[in-house]
């Protein structure tokens, strides 16, 4: 099973609720921001399946910085511990409560950040929210993201950017104008005023509206009660649903609780052409999006246009399908607690995991005699994602309150 199941909620509409002197201060702020973009082709890391761009602020600081298109706006994330002294200078004055997809509450506020550069873009009197945010299990030590507001500054109007991501190469550019269409296919798509795309398209023939999400690592996330209407219609294409338990998603907030996910494989027909089979589809109890994600979205490269608000997909000839990893086959994800060390966070119901006798909580020791790195277990996390494993007979060893287990899956 494909165990990208870390759903970054980040990127899909939070509430937002200020008062309107407050709004004045923080629009009469962004006023005199500046975006200077550097106009040629710029490459980007592709790291756990999402787009990084590494961003500087004006404290020095370096960190990385999702590329998230379903985001609304920029956010810079800040550890909740931390004194805002050494940080930007508050704009509102007062902090706002916001409400992530997931329903967490947590605290915002706009912060004058001075010049931000990354190698793609810089901006000048920088006014963005900011987000407290304690994420152990983020391998990616994400410092914020970079959202729609960077290429759409307008609802409409000749500010707005034509952006060019190319998979194939890991490179971004932005355009003037339209480059010829040819092998590009238009989707049937929707920009709302604060530049969400929704896309109309048809998960197993029943038509369903999905954000167009690159902050989201997997492939599929659909709304639950549509998820069970799918279900309910057409029982075979869900015939191998699988349970998932544990650790399933981080948000705005930062990790989530203990959860359940109900995963399956359906047919998605993206546009004219573009019928995509077997894709991995989950959904949780609470879920109330329908999104699209990078596990789907790498395999083409992406031209938006937020000039006149169109989407354009074009196949990705650098694509390939990746043989099934030792988490994917065996049913289980391991995930690194603030790179100290790597343990099991959730598991499929039934799986060869579960039946040989690891549990939620084991700590990963070594895999096919790969012990981890005790300095840096997340690039050996990484390293096991990328290990091409036998579909039986592989080796795992884990740490169980102080006594070693060794399982053979």
């Amino acid at each position: 099973m494909k165990t990208k199941m870390k759903i970054i909620l980040m990127a899909i509409p939070f509430l937002i609720s200020l008062s309107a002197c407050r709004v004045a201060r923080i629009i009469n702020a962004s006023q005199d921001t500046i975006i200077l973009f550097n106009e040629e082709s710029i490459k980007f890391k592709l790291i756990n399946n999402q787009i990084i761009l590494t961003t500087k602020l004006s404290q020095g600081k370096e960190s990385n910085f999702l590329l998230d298109l379903g985001s609304p706006i920029s956010i810079i994330f800040i550890d909740s511990t931390a004194s805002l002294h050494s940080y930007g200078k508050s704009i509102s004055n007062k902090k706002q409560k916001a409400t992530s997809a997931d329903g967490k509450r947590l605290m915002r506020e706009y912060l004058d950040w001075g010049t931000i550069t990354t190698n793609w873009f810089k901006i000048e009197n920088s006014v963005l929210s900011t987000i407290y945010r304690n994420d152990p299990f983020d391998c990616n030590n994400l410092g914020g993201i970079w959202g729609a507001d960077i290429f759409a500054q307008d609802i409409k109007g000749k500010r707005n950017k034509v952006l060019l991501i190319k998979m194939q190469d890991s490179t971004v550019r932005i355009l003037d104008k339209l480059p010829p269409l040819e092998n590009w296919t238009k989707l049937n798509t929707r920009f709302n005023m604060l530049s969400h795309i929704k896309i109309l398209t048809s998960v197993n023939k029943n038509k369903t509206k999905i954000y167009f999400d690159t902050g989201f690592s997997g492939s599929l996330i659909l709304e639950n009660n549509i998820f069970r209407e799918v279900q309910s219609q057409d029982k075979d294409s869900l015939s191998n649903m699988q349970i998932v338990y544990g650790h399933i998603h981080s948000s705005l907030a930062g990790s989530s609780a203990p959860d359940t996910a109900y995963s399956g494989i359906m047919n998605l027909q993206l546009g004219p052409g573009l019928q995509i089979d077997s894709i991995q589809v989950i959904t949780t109890p609470n879920m109330i999006v329908n999104a699209m994600g990078m596990d789907l979205i790498k395999r083409f490269n992406i031209l938006v246009d937020y000039q006149k608000q169109n989407l354009y997909l074009q196949p990705n000839p650098a694509y390939f399908q990746s043989k099934k990893n030792i988490f994917q086959l065996s049913g289980f994800k391991a995930r690194s607690f603030e790179n100290k060390e790597l343990i099991v966070v959730n598991m499929v119901a039934g799986s060869p995991a579960e039946k040989v006798g690891l549990k939620i909580g084991d700590q990963i020791v070594s895999i096919n005699n790969i012990r981890v790195d005790e300095i840096n277990p997340c690039e050996t996390y990484r390293t096991f994602e990328e290990l091409s494993c036998e579909s039986t007979g592989n080796v795992i060893i884990v740490k169980r309150e102080g006594e070693i287990f060794k399982f053979i899956l």
